[in-house]
């Protein structure tokens, strides 16, 4: 079966090995392509997606002799085609051979479960990245969706976190907790999944320096205190009565950066084996 990964190195694994779909910048237009299988996207938004603002000349022949050459590449893998449309091209494609596609169905069925089938569902989806989205690409267009689909990333190991707290996993979830706050000190719901972990664990002394700090934070870099949610964990730290359920649902207020969805541009911020070797 094929594999398109977009979440680490980018490639596209087939019958044991990766298939030779050329130099990086022939590769972005297969990149621009996968983002959004099965839709057609035009050409002059191809232009963009690959160059940006700095398109070389005669930018459509260049454009469609690298499709050309990534057609034939493509030529012998099954359930992956590149095929002219009328205003652009599209890559027909499973949207589960995609491993964006298939973390953003892991994560919303993961969402709709009970917490044990849950907590599974998200680390098979967690599992998919293998590194930064989209790597080695620099235009304006894939930093922009690398930027959303780290934000669905950071949004499905916080859910992940969520569940597992309610399981009583709360051990061995500080150390993954305590990583990703250092990476997002302001994520009010991150430090208060890792206040509970802390305080489930008998460590309620760093959790409420935690808080100290998170407050500091706040008030330096955004001008506001803790929102209604963190404080309420606070509460329940200070007294040693934290109502776990509580706890660990979403705080009330949250600082969001946008998300990209595919074919739909923004929204708000709202997996399995693991497969072959990174590709090198």
């Amino acid at each position: 079966m094929v594999e398109v990964r977009l979440l680490g190195d980018v490639g596209v694994w087939w019958k044991g090995q990766w298939v030779d779909t050329g130099h990086t910048r022939q590769r972005a237009v297969l990149v621009a392509l996968l983002v959004d299988p099965n839709r057609v996207v035009a050409v002059n938004e191809l232009v963009e997606r690959v160059w940006g603002d700095r398109p070389p000349q005669r930018a459509r022949a260049v454009l469609q002799g690298y499709l050309s050459r990534l057609r034939r590449a493509l030529d012998p893998v099954d359930r992956l085609r590149i095929c002219r449309r009328h205003g652009g091209y599209l890559v027909e494609a499973e949207p589960s051979t995609v491993d964006v596609h298939r973390f953003r169905e892991l994560v919303t069925r993961a969402r709709l479960a009970a917490d044990r089938r849950a907590v599974r569902l998200y680390e098979q989806a967690l599992r998919l990245w293998r590194g930064d989205a989209l790597a080695t690409f620099d235009t304006d267009w894939c930093h922009t969706v690398r930027a959303g689909l780290h934000q669905e990333r950071l949004a499905a190991q916080a859910g992940h976190a969520d569940v597992a707290l309610r399981l009583g996993r709360h051990g061995w979830l500080v150390p993954e907790l305590d990583r990703l706050v250092a990476a997002h000190p302001l994520d009010e719901r991150l430090t208060g999944q890792l206040m509970v972990a802390l305080f489930r664990s008998g460590r309620q002394a760093e959790a409420l320096a935690r808080y100290r700090m998170t407050s500091r934070l706040l008030a330096e870099e955004l001008g506001v205190d803790p929102g209604a949610g963190l404080r309420e964990i606070h509460r329940g730290v200070l007294t040693g009565d934290l109502d776990l359920p509580q706890a660990a649902r979403r705080p009330d207020r949250q600082r969001r950066t946008p998300v990209w969805r595919g074919t739909v541009s923004w929204q708000p911020g709202r997996a399995s084996a693991e497969g072959p070797p990174p590709r090198r």
